[in-house]
């Protein structure tokens, strides 16, 4: 018996790692959606700016629009993103519950296989996100223009998307921590299932 409480304080332990660690994906997740926004909101001043430039602004106001829909779709796929993170604390809780409970070792193994697969689409979310950052940052770097103000906006434009990048950078490698912690929460519940099964 004293085996299944061991298994189930190291259990526990894992997964409240995991928790924090996805409380800070959320904070840089936040992060990521808040520059996003700040590019939708530049894009829209490049566009009007464009427009002043009139024939000589044409180009880029077609690029400003490019990079408006891309920040919007970065915003949706950071939404996705807080969204799994939100069940995926929700099911380390689940998990904390069951396993505490010591009966329902089953449902703990699914509860953190579901967990689990709420990181792989996390992954998934960063890939979408990283692949529209690049196409944004090809797109201000191909349409760079001389004009000052414009100049001064496409300058701004890759500023934004360094810091974008370099938070998904950041999501990415807590991302392969929690996958790691996920992988130790799988094994200390089999571990605790095959126990349970033992006595």
């Amino acid at each position: 018996m004293s085996s299944i409480k061991n298994a189930v304080t190291e259990s526990t332990v894992v997964i409240e790692k995991l928790r924090t660690s996805s409380k800070q994906i959320k904070g840089i997740v936040n992060t990521v959606a808040e520059i996003a926004k700040k590019t939708n909101m530049l894009s829209l001043n490049a566009g009007i700016e464009a427009a002043r430039a009139g024939e000589a602004g044409k180009s880029f106001a077609v690029v400003a629009q490019e990079i408006r829909s891309l920040a919007e779709g970065a915003t949706k796929a950071t939404k996705e993103i807080s969204d799994f993170l939100q069940r995926t604390e929700e099911l380390a809780l689940q998990a904390v519950n069951v396993i505490s409970e010591q009966n329902k070792v089953e449902d703990a193994v699914n509860v953190v296989y579901s967990a689990s697969d709420s990181f792989l689409r996390i992954v998934e979310s960063l890939g979408e996100i990283s692949r529209m950052l690049a196409n944004i940052y090809a797109a201000v770097e191909e349409h760079k223009i001389d004009n000052d103000l414009l100049g001064v906006l496409s300058g701004n434009m890759n500023d934004k998307l360094g810091g974008l990048t370099s938070s998904i950078y950041s999501v990415s490698e807590k991302m392969k921590s929690n996958i790691i912690i996920t992988e130790e929460i799988k094994s200390e519940v089999t571990a605790l299932k095959n126990i349970g099964e033992a006595d």
